[in-house]
């Protein structure tokens, strides 16, 4: 039971503040007002009381802040926001450590997604943040602010289509992966901020590419889709010079029309992987194998249409020993794999899919 002289000194203490607000009403709506203040200030202070409480004596809530915030970041992003929101004491924690806000990704999509990209950078200080599948082609006022405050200390990025061009031309020292998934980007010299960082995988969709860009010299694997147009084709001749650091190199959905705007060399020394893949009839793809320095590469795989039947010589140089298969269970499929150097499978009605490694 409640002992009477604590609530008779609780009533005292009510009653002199409901005095000191009710002085000076006359009508019993402003009482009422009174009232609710009253026990809206009550509730908050039994609320801090407990939580109080149970910080002294729940072992849970004596555990130190670290331990709060490695589970923090072993959430996902939208469990992170809600445990945030628990208690003052998780809020609090979630503030103060930036370190919990240091990977976003905003997939499935957020009912809000700007204003939680903007919270979650504005409490990532100046910790590394990974953030991924921000929206196009602009996060939206907010979010496009906040991006472009941040750049300088984003490591990795991605887009699910094209962001807006001011975004990617502001300085990103720490970036090392961009990802634009789909969206034309036309690339300015001043990329990145127009000086090398340290850049090493980008994967884009279509893009058109300046005739010098510092931002791309230190990229090491890069995954494009073939040009689309011949204006955006006639930019990719001098595609090695761009990137003289590159060890990995895919194109997807090339065209054949536009195969002659693509460099013929020399490749850089460093290149020994190429992915090249096709769907259009009568583009062999071999020849830009062949031209890239044949001898070098180690690891190919090469999707097109029609078998490579000239430059076979070519594919299976240094293979030591050739085996011939021919089988029809889901349709005529015709396979030449080599041991030491290549592999060579023709498949998926009558696709030819060529992979070679060393």
């Amino acid at each position: 039971m409640f002992a009477a002289h604590l609530r008779d000194g609780l009533r005292a203490s009510l009653a002199r503040r409901f005095h000191s607000l009710s002085r000076e009403l006359t009508e019993s709506t402003g009482v009422e007002s009174v009232l609710d203040q009253l026990i809206l200030e009550s509730r908050l202070i039994l609320s801090d009381l407990g939580q109080a409480w149970e910080l002294e004596k729940s072992p849970f809530h004596r555990l130190p802040s670290e331990v709060f915030v490695l589970c923090f970041t072993d959430l996902s992003f939208r469990d992170r926001v809600i445990a945030s929101h628990v208690s003052r004491r998780w809020c609090s924690i979630s503030l103060a450590h930036p370190a919990v806000w240091g990977y976003v990704n905003l997939q499935p999509p957020f009912r809000a997604p700007d204003a939680l990209l903007d919270m979650a950078l504005n409490r990532t200080g100046t910790c590394p943040v990974i953030l991924l599948h921000c929206r196009g082609p602009a996060p939206g006022i907010i979010g496009e602010r906040s991006l472009m405050a941040h750049m300088h200390h984003i490591e990795q990025l991605s887009f699910s289509s094209g962001p807006s061009p001011e975004i990617l031309h502001r300085p990103a020292p720490l970036l090392y992966h961009l990802n634009i998934r789909s969206g034309h980007m036309d690339v300015r010299a001043d990329f990145l901020g127009g000086q090398p960082g340290q850049l090493e995988l980008l994967y884009m969709s279509s893009v058109s590419v300046p005739e010098t860009c510092p931002g791309f010299y230190t990229v090491t694997f890069l995954s494009l889709k073939g040009p689309s147009t011949e204006a955006y084709a006639a930019t990719f001749t001098q595609l090695f010079t761009l990137f003289p650091a590159l060890q990995s190199l895919g194109f997807l959905t090339m065209k054949r029309e536009f195969a002659h705007f693509l460099p013929r060399g020399p490749a850089p020394t460093s290149l020994t992987e190429i992915v090249l893949e096709t769907a259009d009839m009568g583009y062999d793809t071999t020849e830009h194998y062949a031209l890239w320095g044949a001898d070098k590469l180690t690891e190919v795989e090469l999707d097109q249409r029609d078998p490579p039947t000239e430059r076979m010589p070519l594919l299976l140089a240094g293979a030591t020993e050739i085996s011939i298969g021919r089988r029809t269970s889901i349709g005529w499929t015709t396979s030449v794999s080599g041991v030491g150097r290549c592999f060579i499978s023709k498949t998926r009605a009558g696709r030819c899919s060529l992979s070679l490694t060393a």
